[in-house]
C-alpha cells in the first residue's frame, strides 16, 4: 500500500479551507438548514450525525493549529503529545522550508475520534505554568466577548461598525450561543454521544440509531461546543483584541504608524554608524536624509495610487488598503536599512581592527 503523503494532505486541506470563518461552526449551520429542508428521514438523519462529528473535529483541529502556531508556551507543550505524532526527515524539511506550519502538522496528525481525545489534547496545550483545569472548566469559564472602547473611532466609523455588525455571522445564526455556557456536563455528554453514533453509522451502516428529535438536541450541543472552542482560543490568544473589521482596520493602521517610527529610529542608527567614519561618512548622511524624504513622498504617492485605483469607498476598506500598502513598503525599507547598518558596522569594525593592529605593530 502506498505511504501517506502527509504534506500533500495538509496543503490540499489548507486550500479547501481557505477563507472559511469559524471552521466547523459555520458548517453546522449548513447542516441545520439542510435538516430543516429535508424533513424526517432516518438515512439523512444518520448521515447528518457523521457531518456533525466532522464539524466538531474540524473546529478542534483548527483550535489546536492556532494554539501551536502561536508559539510558546503552547508549542513547547507539544512534546507531551509526541507519542501520538510521527515525524520523518521529509516532514522536518517541509517545516524548515515553510511548506507547512507546525500547527498544521500537529493538528493534522493527532487522533480526534472521541471527547476524551479532544479533552486530552486541549488540556495538554492549555494547562501549565501553575494552571491545571479540565476542558469542562475551561469552557464553563468563558465570558461574553465585548469590544473595548476606542477613542480613535469617528462617528462615521461607529456608523459603519453598526452596519457591519448587523450583517455578521452571529446576526444570522440559527442557534445563537451565549456565554457563560449552561450545563457544560450535558453538552459534553451529547458530544460523546455524537461520536458513538457516528462510529455506528460510518462503520456498521446502521441508519436506525437516531431520530430527528435527538439530532436537534445533539446539533444544539455541537453548536455550543464548537462556538465555545472558538471563543476559548480567541480569548486565550488575543485577549481584548478587536474583532470587527472597522476596529481591526484602526488597530492595524496604528501599528503600521508605530512601525514607521521604528524605521525613523533605524535611519538615525544608520546615520550614527556613518558618523563614526568621520568626514568620509558625512556625505553618506546627506544621501540618507534625501532618500528618507524621497521614500516618504513615494509612500504617499503609492497609497494615493492604490486608493484611487480601488472600487472601495467605505472608510474601513480604504483604511485597510492604505495600511497594507504602507506595511509592504515599510517592511522593504526596514530590511534595506538593517542590511545597510550591518554593512556599516562591519566596515567600522574592520577599520578599527586595522588601526589597532597597525599601532600594535609599531
Amino acid at each position: 500500500m502506498k505511504d501517506r503523503d502527509v504534506i500533500a494532505e495538509i496543503q490540499e486541506k489548507r486550500k479547501r479551507s481557505f477563507g472559511k470563518y469559524m471552521a466547523g461552526r459555520s458548517e453546522l449551520q449548513d447542516i441545520d438548514l439542510a435538516l430543516e429542508c429535508r424533513g424526517d428521514s432516518s438515512v439523512f438523519n444518520s448521515l447528518s450525525i457523521v457531518g456533525i462529528a466532522a464539524c466538531i473535529e474540524v473546529s478542534v483541529r483548527k483550535a489546536i493549529e492556532k494554539l501551536v502556531d502561536d508559539g510558546a508556551p503552547y508549542i513547547d507543550r507539544v512534546d507531551k503529545l509526541r507519542n501520538k505524532l510521527h515525524f520523518d526527515l521529509r516532514l522536518t524539511k517541509a517545516l524548515s522550508d515553510r511548506e507547512i506550519t507546525f500547527g498544521n502538522l500537529v493538528s493534522h496528525l493527532l487522533p480526534i475520534s472521541s471527547l476524551s481525545d479532544i479533552a486530552s489534547h486541549l488540556e495538554t496545550l492549555l494547562n501549565g505554568n501553575g494552571v491545571s483545569k479540565s476542558l469542562a472548566t475551561w469552557l464553563s469559564e468563558i465570558q461574553p466577548f465585548v469590544e473595548s472602547e476606542d477613542e480613535a473611532l469617528s462617528s462615521e466609523d461607529l456608523f459603519e461598525d453598526s452596519i457591519r455588525r448587523g450583517r455578521d455571522f452571529d446576526s444570522f445564526a440559527m442557534r445563537p450561543v451565549t456565554f457563560p455556557l449552561d450545563n457544560v456536563s450535558a453538552i459534553f455528554a451529547d458530544i460523546e454521544k455524537i461520536f458513538v453514533i457516528r462510529h455506528i453509522v460510518a462503520h456498521e451502516a446502521d441508519f436506525s440509531v437516531t431520530t430527528l428529535q435527538q439530532i436537534d438536541a445533539l446539533l444544539g450541543s455541537a453548536t455550543k461546543f464548537t462556538s465555545a472552542i472558538y471563543e476559548l482560543v480567541e480569548q486565550t490568544l488575543h485577549p481584548e483584541q478587536p474583532r470587527s473589521a472597522v476596529r481591526i482596520s484602526i488597530r492595524d493602521a496604528r501599528q503600521v504608524q508605530q512601525f514607521y517610527e521604528t524605521i525613523i529610529g533605524r535611519e538615525n542608527e544608520a546615520m550614527r554608524a556613518m558618523a563614526r567614519r568621520g568626514e568620509s561618512g558625512f556625505s553618506g548622511i546627506g544621501h540618507l536624509q534625501r532618500t528618507s524624504r524621497a521614500f516618504s513622498n513615494y509612500v504617499d504617492e503609492e497609497v494615493r495610487l492604490v486608493t484611487a485605483n480601488s472600487r472601495a469607498r467605505d472608510l474601513c476598506n480604504l483604511r485597510t488598503l492604505k495600511t497594507n500598502a504602507r506595511r509592504s513598503l515599510y517592511e522593504h525599507r526596514y530590511d534595506r536599512l538593517t542590511n545597510f547598518i550591518d554593512d556599516e558596522v562591519a566596515i567600522n569594525d574592520f577599520i578599527l581592527d586595522y588601526f589597532a593592529n597597525d599601532i600594535a605593530a609599531q
